[in-house]
């Protein structure tokens, strides 16, 4: 089928096939809709204005060809061709692709335009699997809006691109375009991580609002990653998602390189999401680290400066009320800085998470004899307890992130077994549960993880005092116990990680009390004390949905406690106080400690720790007691 001297064709629910071409465009204007398709033995569209066959004043609106909801296939060249004509090189062929248009050409080739050539390509509402080749010297304008997608590459020095407006361009191999142009709602995808794309843009960038999407392995400044080559200058405003692939952290310097601008870099770009992998934070920096005024935008696990220059939607970046206007004081000079310092290596926050969860499954259930009350308090009869403890912790780890942990804990317990007169020996049966609650927050960014510990203990207890009628003489008490905890943890705009864990612990405790001051009202006590405790912790390994395997190195172990108690004993029947002050040296083997893609990190708490208490151990009555 020729279509010349500007006449008009319309395709409705029609099928053409034709040798050669399916159809020659040679002036005319064609309009193939409802499902019809066309194909040719070449290519499926030719637009080619043949040399003396066209009027000098042909319109130049009427050589086109719109594909609505159909399908255009070249069996052995692309599906379809665009020509030049020397008696009319400047005319456009103007192509419009609408909803849901289909092409298929040999070797995935959808369009293929020739030296001296001008195409105008509109796709809107269509998906297209393949390529658009350009010559050199041919001249094209694409545009990409409707939630169009082209899952392929455009070559072509000339040929002007614009997505906008929903559409994606995602890219299957390296491509070179002229200008770029990326609107509100538009993404170019450089690639789907199993190879690394660059995307050359040889004229200028626009960016109104639109996306780039990379693929990069998060590591040190020789990571592969995509990347765009801008030859011309930037301006306007665009976002930036970076996809890790298998990347297992490292500490950057230079940076690892995303775009580079020959010309004005003027654009301003934005990571609205966040990058990790293994224990680090990579944030969006423009300008290299040698040369800071070098254009080029880089990902850097090391943070210098102030965070909200780089992105200032950063949670730490939010503004504060101000409040009623203060007094400045006295204005003072500035400090030298000095020269310059080494870049900080910038951790992410889940980490201090991870290690809170970890610490609090080690010592949720810990406990000593008196926090199952007072031996001299208890009564003939087997007897039952209950123990309801909130503990709350701030640490911080490597300076940068800051922890905040709450625990509660319920145990109750009840005597199996006694024996004796004097002396008493006593077993039991305890249980528990409990929880843990983590706020960890980067003093860089401001990204806040949460992490949550669910526990509960089975285990057995034992005790023989040498005196039941006062605190005097010795004690011996230990237990064993075995817990289980589901933990999570979940970043700032980071998907929820869950893992199990399990504890194995014992322990073994002594004291011996001496009465050093009696009175008719009651009697002092000085009792030093020993325990050791040993914790065997097990949490699973896990990966992250970003790639990130997170590992034990060590948990629990060996810890031990030395102190000495003073006490008073009320020697009054009925109710009776008895108060207490307390001191202990606590010493840990090892610090809970964990892995994260191989890398370990550590909440280095003190070796050696020092402890003061104060309370009192009440008896109410007969039969009851609380301390």
């Amino acid at each position: 089928m020729v279509l010349s001297n500007s006449s008009v064709v319309a395709l409705q629910r029609g099928t053409g096939a034709f040798a050669g071409h399916g159809l020659w465009n040679d002036g005319g204007r064609a309009l193939i809709t409802d499902g019809s398709t066309i194909t040719g033995d070449a290519t499926g569209i030719r637009f080619a204005l043949r040399t003396g066959a066209q009027p000098p004043d042909l319109d130049v609106d009427t050589w086109a060809v719109t594909v609505d909801g159909s399908r255009v296939e070249g069996k052995s060249d692309a599906a379809i061709f665009v020509a030049a004509s020397s008696r009319a090189p400047f005319i456009p062929a103007r192509i419009f692709l609408r909803n849901g248009a289909q092409l298929a050409g040999a070797d995935d080739v959808l369009l293929r335009a020739a030296a001296n050539s001008i195409t105008e390509l509109n796709v809107a509402s269509s998906t297209l699997d393949g390529h658009l080749l350009f010559d050199n010297t041919a001249n094209a304008s694409i545009t990409f809006t409707d939630a169009a997608v082209l899952n392929g590459t455009i070559i072509g020095a000339q040929a002007d691109t614009t997505v906008t407006n929903g559409a994606s361009w995602n890219l299957t191999g390296d491509s070179s375009i002229g200008d770029l142009t990326l609107g509100s709602g538009g993404t170019v995808k450089l690639g789907d991580g199993t190879a690394f794309n660059t995307l050359n843009v040889n004229g200028d960038f626009v960016g109104k609002g639109g996306t780039f999407v990379f693929n990069t392995v998060f590591g040190d400044d020789s990571s592969p990653s995509d990347k765009v080559v801008i030859a011309g200058n930037s301006s306007g405003t665009g976002n930036i998602v970076v996809n890790n692939i298998n990347g297992t952290g490292a500490q950057t310097g230079e940076g690892i390189q995303l775009i580079s601008v020959g010309g004005s870099s003027d654009a301003s770009f934005v990571m609205p999401g966040r990058a990790t992998a293994g224990i680090y934070e990579y944030l969006l920096y423009k300008g290299g680290v040698a040369n800071p005024n070098d254009g080029a935008w880089y990902l850097r696990s090391t943070y210098t400066g102030d965070p909200c220059d780089l992105n200032p939607s950063l949670p730490i970046c939010a503004p504060t009320d101000p409040g009623s206007p203060t007094d400045p004081g006295t204005p003072v000079d500035p400090i030298d800085p000095g020269g310059p310092t080494d870049p900080v290596p910038l951790l992410r926050p889940e980490p201090g998470a991870y290690l809170a969860n970890q610490a609090a499954a080690v010592h949720m259930f810990q406990q000593r004899r008196h926090d199952r009350g007072e031996p001299a308090f208890e009564h003939d009869g087997a007897g039952a307890w209950a123990r309801v403890g909130r503990d709350q912790m701030h640490t911080t780890i490597a300076g940068q992130v800051d922890t905040r942990t709450h625990t509660n804990v319920l145990q109750i317990g009840s005597d199996l077994y006694r024996w004796g007169q004097t002396g008493r020996g006593q077993i039991g049966l305890m249980l528990a549960t409990g929880e843990a609650e983590t706020q960890a927050t980067s003093r860089i960014t401001g990204y806040g993880t949460r992490g949550k510990v669910k526990g509960d203990a089975v285990g057995l207890y034992g005790t023989w005092v040498q005196s039941v009628e006062d605190s005097a003489g010795l004690y011996v008490d230990g237990w064993l116990q075995y817990g289980r905890y589901d933990n999570r943890v979940q970043g700032n705009n980071l998907p929820r990680e869950t893992y199990d864990a399990t504890t194995r612990a014992a322990s073994i405790e002594a004291g011996y009390g001496w009465a050093f001051a009696n009175s008719d009202r009651g009697t002092w006590y000085l009792q030093p004390q020993a325990q050791v405790t040993y914790t065997d912790y097990k949490g699973d390994t896990l990966q992250e949905v970003n790639g990130t395997v997170v590992e034990d190195d060590r948990a629990g172990g060996f810890e031990s406690r030395v102190g000495v108690r003073l006490f008073g004993h009320d020697n009054a029947s009925g109710n009776r106080v008895q108060p207490f002050l307390a001191v202990n040296w606590l010493y840990t083997e090892r610090g809970d400690a964990m892995r994260f893609d191989g890398e370990r990190l550590d909440a280095r708490l003190p070796t050696n720790r020092y402890e003061a208490q104060a309370g009192a151990q009440l008896r109410l009555g007969q039969r009851w007691s609380a301390w």
